[in-house]
């Protein structure tokens, strides 16, 4: 437990049952009005993952970019192994839950975009 939650416990353990309760609700009411962000490595890690799993083995997420707006998102660059300078498109991660914004028609497109990237590179 770090420094924080140990002083916070300790206020909570002086107040009365009332107030104790009055300060969980109102701390989960800031938890909820915060909106979670998730880390560009953790984004990253996100995408490399659903890659391996649903594309093919020899793709990687790259270095994400953060997309600011409604809906704040990470994009994250598609690397193709040995192929680190040409990125084969990219996805997006929702920056607030880690949702991939994909869908079922995503992996064709980005097999697509690799072929694509791979016999431009060979001529």
């Amino acid at each position: 437990m770090d420094s924080t939650a140990r002083y916070l416990a300790s206020v909570y353990d002086k107040l009365p049952p009332d107030d104790g309760r009055l300060l969980l609700q109102f701390a989960e009411f800031l938890i909820e009005k915060q909106p979670r962000v998730i880390s560009a490595r953790e984004a990253r890690r996100q995408a490399s993952v659903w890659l391996v799993r649903e594309v093919g083995n020899l793709l990687m997420g790259g270095q994400p970019e953060f997309v600011p707006g409604d809906q704040p998102a990470w994009q994250v660059p598609i690397i193709v192994a040995g192929r680190p300078d040409q990125p084969a498109g990219s996805i997006l991660v929702d920056a607030r839950s880690g949702e991939l914004l994909v869908n079922e028609s995503t992996p064709g497109q980005i097999l697509s975009h690799v072929q694509l990237a791979v016999s431009l590179s060979l001529v």
